[in-house]
């Protein structure tokens, strides 16, 4: 298994399409939250003044499916871009989660349409009851773009539905950084 991900991450570096990977790069933000009891609504901004959405559903102890919607609040008014994603997240007792999501980016000024796989595993290190990081991999694919990255996040519980969460990934084969600051809200 630590075989297939090293390789896919060593290819990855190599057989990359960079414009492609730059794009969908900007557009893969750190929302991987596992706190939810059924419900959670999220709000973050991305050092790219993105706008993110996030809806996450728990119909399981270890199972979460997740939705984000992605606005572009910058002023370049010449690129009307729409980025959703869904995914699902699988949550183990030895608190490893892994999952896949798939990505869509529409009405791009130059691609016109991009879809890319996201397949992850984090690691949750719980410091006390108030504070969590999250240390992981992904790997985003389709048949234009390959690439790998690591993801780091924080969340800190503000009160007993609200966190305030930090994410941050790196792109291995660029010295590229994604990050995003929010807000998580638990029903």
């Amino acid at each position: 298994m630590f075989r297939f991900i090293f390789l896919s991450i060593f290819f990855s570096i190599y057989l990359s399409n960079t414009t492609l990977e730059s794009l969908s790069f900007k557009y893969s933000l750190n929302n991987n939250f596992e706190k939810i009891p059924s419900y959670s609504i999220g709000l973050s901004l991305s050092n790219e003044s993105f706008l993110n959405y996030n809806f996450n559903w728990s119909p399981s102890n270890n199972l979460i499916l997740s939705s984000s919607f992605i606005e572009n609040s910058s002023n370049d008014n010449s690129d009307n871009a729409l980025y959703y994603n869904v995914g699902i997240n699988v949550i183990t007792k030895n608190m490893i989660s892994y999952g896949i999501k798939i990505n869509t980016l529409k009405f791009h000024k130059v691609f016109n349409m991009i879809k890319w796989n996201e397949y992850f595993i984090n690691k949750k290190i719980q410091f006390n009851q108030f504070i969590d990081f999250y240390l992981g991999l992904s790997f985003s694919y389709s048949n234009q773009i390959s690439y790998s990255s690591l993801n780091f996040m924080i969340d800190k519980k503000i009160t007993e539905n609200f966190y305030v969460m930090f994410g941050l990934k790196n792109l291995f084969s660029e010295n590229k950084f994604n990050y995003n600051l929010g807000l998580q809200f638990t029903l």
